[in-house]
Order: structure tokens, then C-alpha cells, then sequence
């Protein structure tokens, strides 16, 4: 189809087209900023589980159950134990 057959100037329809042209573009950076949020998030979560300060040694974040064993405080805790035992016996 020619212009002549639309009926319609040649100016029109390149501005039409210029304006299609755009809104592909708008489009395309609408994805991209979806996109670019959606890494940057999962991204946050991976970075925190693995390099948080506030946390302490595990996801728990509890401090305690995944920190290096306290061999001093394990001692105290049996001999306390075998204190109770012996004083029940």
C-alpha cells in the first residue's frame, strides 16, 4: 500500500511511526528497569545471607548454635551436671 492509497499525508504517517518508534524504546527501558530491580534484589538477599554483619556465623542469626564451641564453657556445664547427679545420689 502505497501513501496515496491511505489517503493520508506522508508526514502523518512518519510521525506516526516516529511515535510508535518511542514507545518501543519506553517499553524496552520499562523491561530493563524491571529487570535491573529484580537482579539488584535477589542479589540484596544472596549478599545478606552470605556476608551480613549483623548476623552471626549462620541465617539463624542467633549467634549461638553455629559459633565456634566454647570448650571452657562445655567443661563447666558437665561438671555442673555430674555435680547435681552426684548430690541426688
Amino acid at each position: 500500500m502505497t501513501v496515496k492509497e491511505l489517503g493520508c499525508p506522508a508526514s502523518k504517517l512518519s510521525g506516526l511511526r516516529r511515535s510508535f518508534v518511542s514507545i518501543m524504546w519506553i517499553q524496552y527501558l520499562i523491561i530493563a528497569l524491571l529487570f535491573a530491580g529484580a537482579v539488584w534484589y535477589v542479589g540484596r538477599i544472596f549478599w545478606r545471607a552470605w556476608f551480613s554483619k549483623d548476623q552471626a556465623a549462620c541465617a539463624k542469626g542467633c549467634g549461638g548454635a553455629c559459633s565456634v564451641i566454647d570448650v571452657d564453657r562445655l567443661q563447666r556445664t558437665i561438671e555442673l551436671a555430674e555435680a547435681r547427679e552426684g548430690a541426688k545420689a
